[in-house]
């Protein structure tokens, strides 16, 4: 059970009176010992819990943290933090889960919240420098007053944070960790303080109303350029605002690495990759962009090249990415082409047919997955390789052609892992080959299959 921490000061909220600059003055809170619990001590305020760790006893300082009943931790040390015990028992189903604390604390964060400067506990008065690791993680607050004490956010500190509509970072703190707001999809506008010297990867993707990050001036290390965050350097595209209200992007010269990814942005289509030291692009940097229908990268750039919009490695043995909104309802695969990678063509909503000429030879993992119009596919007789759920989530696939004359041995799921399209779809292959793909691991899951080829 929580018991109510009294508040130091006659004042019944976080915040005294402003002081002469205007920022508002957190009352200092005492806290109560937590027992088995995640956190070192908590404080009540009109009903609101906020949980703490000491970082340097020393220092006297501490960090707020997520005050869920189930902390885990993976193989990989990673924390996960529960309030679900159907939850905790699912990932407790999985070897690599191992329980880390379950805590007597069951307490979530929601509404309006103001984080106080400073904590009295057990005759100590702590000081607030650190949002923890995914300390607001999937919770329901709509904003976060943070202190001018604050120093660093943590990891996927706001991660998913779907309520949070304003949070406004003071100056004086100096790191953002990676993911801090990935999917605070309300959050609108943000502005980095001068102070800010270290973000992480990936702090504002999938943010999808956001439309503009900003940098104070003053700031050394990071800039603005409307809206787009980059290093002071423009070394580093580090965000770019999923609402931002233009369908081009140009990646400037200088970039020579991605900090973020281009996920769901409403209004973009098109980019062009001007860099020439950019090498690690993907169909992952643009999922759930539906607009988006085309990608240029410099002639210059050594590690890939494109045409007519998709991109290719440098010497066009491998379809990188088909951009989901490409106009034209057939595609043929060039001949130039030995491998589609994994999820090259994910989501493609025009795509109705696609033919895979004699040369290609491995197919990747989920290459068509959510190609929901994709009605006939042709694999040609060089195919010698097929992942997994190659054809996941395609439910409108009724004819596949073939030309594999000698069928090998293919997973199970290699091309779904639902009943889509063994049961719906007609397998059409050489004529007199029926009898072995009937009796050949994974093609026999075929319910209906031709000889007509």
């Amino acid at each position: 059970m929580l018991y109510a921490a009294l508040l130091v000061g006659a004042t019944s909220t976080l915040c005294a009176c402003s002081s002469d600059d205007d920022e508002p003055e957190r009352t200092r809170l005492s806290a109560t010992a937590a027992t088995n619990s995640y956190c070192d001590f908590y404080t009540v305020n009109d009903g609101d819990t906020l949980c703490f760790k000491v970082t340097n006893a020393a220092e006297k300082t501490c960090e707020v943290v997520n005050p869920a009943k189930y902390v885990i931790k993976s193989s990989f040390g990673n924390l996960f933090f529960l309030n679900d015990e159907n939850d905790y028992q699912e990932y407790m189903s999985h070897s690599y889960y191992t329980p880390y604390i379950i805590s007597d604390i069951h307490a979530t964060y929601s509404g309006d919240i103001v984080v106080p400067s400073q904590v009295a506990y057990n005759g100590e008065t702590y000081t607030v420098t650190g949002i923890g690791e995914k300390a607001f993680e999937e919770s329901g607050v709509t904003s976060v007053a943070l202190p001018s004490s604050l120093i660093k956010i943590g990891d996927s500190a706001f991660s998913f944070a779907e309520s949070l509509t304003s949070i406004a970072l003071p100056e004086g703190l100096e790191e953002i960790g990676g993911g801090a707001f990935w999917g605070c999809s309300v959050l609108e506008e943000i502005t980095i303080p001068s102070t800010v010297k270290m973000i992480g990867v990936e702090t504002f993707d999938l943010c999808s109303n956001l439309r503009s990050i900003n940098v104070a001036s003053g700031n050394q290390c990071y800039v603005a350029d409307d809206g787009v965050l980059y290093t002071a350097d423009k070394k580093a595209l580090m965000g770019y605002p999923a609402a931002r209200a233009a369908d081009h992007f140009t990646i400037p010269s200088t970039v020579d690495s991605l900090a973020c990814f281009f996920i769901e942005c409403r209004y973009l289509e098109s980019v062009t990759v001007e860099s020439n030291s950019i090498d690690d692009l993907s169909e992952s940097w643009f999922d759930g962009s539906d607009k988006f229908a085309s990608i240029t990268v410099s002639s210059g750039n050594p590690y890939y090249t494109t045409e007519d919009g998709i991109l290719y490695n440098k010497d066009k043995s491998e379809l990188l990415f088909y951009p989901q909104a490409k106009a034209g309802s057939a595609f043929t695969v060039p001949q130039w082409v030995k491998t589609i990678s994994s999820y090259a063509f994910e989501d493609c909503s025009n795509l109705e047919s696609v033919t895979m000429q004699e040369g290609l030879d491995t197919l990747k993992q989920c290459v068509f997955r959510g190609c929901n119009a994709l009605k006939t596919v042709t694999l040609p007789s060089s195919l010698v390789s097929i992942s997994n759920y190659v054809f996941n989530e395609c439910e409108q696939i009724s004819d596949i052609y073939c030309h594999i004359t000698a069928p090998y041995e293919i997973e199970a799921d290699a091309f779904s892992e639902y009943d889509e399209p063994y049961k719906s779809a007609t397998l059409h292959v050489p004529a007199g080959t029926k009898p072995l793909y009937q009796s050949t691991a994974g093609w026999s899951k075929f319910q209906n299959i031709e000889d007509d080829l």
